[in-house]
């Protein structure tokens, strides 16, 4: 009886953080294809130029992965629109 009341606590751990690690993906998941379907309107939100080409966009997304990550800031040029102050 008493190495049920043991094992009822760990085995109830083991199934929060396995539940816990499944919702973490997926809400990865879903924010990964949040930045990608609407990565045009954030470069706009942020005031950059949006990137030509592939490259550019791939260079763009490390380096804004980076700042946000690190609080690193790269050395960009803000496109400002007009109306823009």
């Amino acid at each position: 009886w008493w190495l049920l009341l043991t094992l009822l606590p760990l085995c109830t751990a083991v199934f929060s953080y396995r539940s816990m690690v499944s919702q973490a993906i997926g809400y990865g998941v879903a924010l990964t294809s949040a930045i990608d379907l609407h990565r045009f309107s954030l470069y706009e939100a942020l005031h950059l130029p949006a990137p030509l080409t592939l490259a550019a966009e791939l260079e763009l997304a490390r380096q804004l992965a980076q700042q946000w990550r690190q609080n690193a800031i790269p050395a960009w040029t803000f496109a400002h629109g007009q109306g823009a102050p």
